[in-house]
């Protein structure tokens, strides 16, 4: 091996540590600066959100569920949920059509999601945040 396969090996060691301790976040880096207009360019897009799991111990923990937008506010088409006629306003949020995910109990379904610009890939992973789903490359 030479000393640049060396060198680039253990970077990707030292990353895969880091990232194990939650000290970086691969996804999260691979993000663009700015975030994109909640329009219908969305459409189809994969977003992960950050969301607030019940542990058995009676906490909390956050965890990136993924799913795909299926419809962007338009002012009259998303229901705010508990809103009984209520509606998100344009840009506001998404109908995301969330992936079945069996290791934490969770089915495909879809659901209004409220995407604020003040969460748009957050630094600190907390429910609500939002991003581009990226699938990790290691």
């Amino acid at each position: 091996m030479s000393k640049k396969e060396e060198l680039d090996a253990k970077a990707r060691d030292v990353i895969k540590e880091r990232e194990k301790q939650g000290l970086i976040c691969s996804v999260e880096n691979q993000q663009p600066a700015l975030m994109p207009d909640v329009d219908e360019k969305l459409t189809g897009e994969r977003l992960e959100i950050c969301v607030d799991f019940d542990l058995v111990d009676g906490t909390t923990t956050p965890c990136w569920c993924s799913g795909v937008v299926v419809k962007v506010s338009d002012g009259s088409n998303i229901p705010v949920p508990g809103g009984r006629t209520a509606k998100h306003k344009e840009g506001e949020a998404v109908l995301i059509r969330w992936d079945a995910n069996k290791d934490l109990g969770c089915e495909s379904t879809l659901e209004p999601q409220r995407l604020m610009k003040s969460k748009w890939n957050p630094k600190v992973h907390k429910a609500g945040g939002w991003r581009f789903y990226r699938k990790e490359k290691h």
